[in-house]
């Protein structure tokens, strides 16, 4: 009986180590990065003169924020957080215009809310998934070589996120983590009003790892 007992009591004791980061009560704070690039170049023929000439075409973005997370139960957290976006794109030669180019940049802030669910395995690596809902409002500048009045300009748009995200997690010790998102699966409907922009569009995509690198640091602290 005591055996009985005291394998019951280490099995209890196991437990309660292995989940000790996600266990109900404790909270993280968070910072998120998330940063992607694409370039190409493309040929462009006058059809007028026949000259082709080539542009080179580029894109960035850069995401950061602050996040919070409770514990509501063992293994699920319920949370929200902020974030400030930065994104950046260069247009190559305009065609009939000569050696011309466009460009836009974009600033924006953006507020979340999240529920995740973990399973972590020996206390050190694991998983997280889970719906992600959010605002956010960007301001767009674009900026033509051109001089045209009708081409240069800024839009404002709102826009309305969802998503569900499939998280790589890692700790290398009950006080601090990281994630690493491998795919999400996202809608996002926004209304853009301005000199050059004005409607709504909808998109709805699944991305993965390749398409850009998101990266989260946290700290666990509370519980019992």
């Amino acid at each position: 009986m005591k055996k009985i007992i005291c394998l019951c009591a280490a099995f209890f004791c196991a437990y309660q180590i292995t989940n000790a980061q996600t266990q109900k009560g404790n909270q993280t704070l968070g910072l998120t990065l998330d940063y992607s690039h694409s370039s190409n170049t493309s040929s462009i023929i006058n059809e007028l003169s026949g000259v082709s000439t080539q542009g080179n075409n580029k894109y960035s973005s850069f995401n950061v924020g602050p996040s919070y997370g409770y514990f509501i139960a063992n293994g699920s957290e319920l949370g929200g957080g902020l974030s400030y976006f930065n994104a950046k794109q260069s247009y190559g030669t305009i065609p009939y215009s000569g050696d011309q180019s466009n460009s836009q940049n974009s600033n924006g802030y953006g507020v979340n809310v999240f529920f995740r669910k973990y399973v972590l395995y020996n206390n050190k690596f694991g998983f997280r998934v889970g719906p992600n809902v959010g605002y956010n409002r960007t301001k767009t500048t674009y900026t033509n070589s051109s001089f045209s009045a009708y081409n240069n300009g800024s839009s404002t748009s709102n826009g309305l996120s969802a998503s569900g995200n499939f998280d790589l997690v890692y700790y290398p010790s009950n006080k601090l983590g990281f994630a690493a998102t491998l795919a999400s699966l996202n809608y996002y409907h926004n209304k853009t009003s301005g000199d050059i922009n004005t409607g709504s569009n909808e998109n709805f995509g699944l991305h993965f790892i390749n398409s850009g690198l998101t990266l989260t640091a946290f700290l666990v602290f509370g519980g019992k």
